[in-house]
């Protein structure tokens, strides 16, 4: 049966197999750590959406901090890529999603985060 399967974009490789998809097998990817999760052929889009409601249940503003240090990291030298992480992390923790995160950490129940 044939299996569709999603990749992470996090990794530099990831965007190489989307570029050429033939030239991997599922067990090639697995083993770089890059196969999130294999479904039933048809069953991708499903799930794609159910991912992406996942993620539209967390801070917004922290997802799009972390897609620009992630994006920026494949062209910065190291020393600066810390130094853009710390400065975000703080930029992050003084937003609303922010400081929501750390009350409901401390508070022990579950974040409801605001929508940008």
């Amino acid at each position: 049966m044939e299996k569709t399967v999603l990749l992470r974009k996090t990794d530099g490789i990831a965007l190489v197999a989307l570029n050429r998809p033939e030239a991997y097998n599922s067990f090639d990817l697995d083993m770089v750590r890059l196969v999130t999760e294999v479904v039933d052929d048809g069953d991708g889009m499903n799930r794609a959406v159910e991912l992406i409601r996942g993620v539209k249940k967390g801070s917004l503003s922290s997802f799009a901090a972390s897609k620009k240090l992630i994006t920026d990291s494949f062209n910065t030298p190291f020393e600066t890529q810390l130094e853009n992480e710390r400065n975000l992390l703080s930029w992050a923790a003084d937003q609303p999603d922010g400081r929501e995160g750390i009350a409901a950490f401390l508070e022990k129940r579950k974040p409801v985060f605001g929508k940008l």
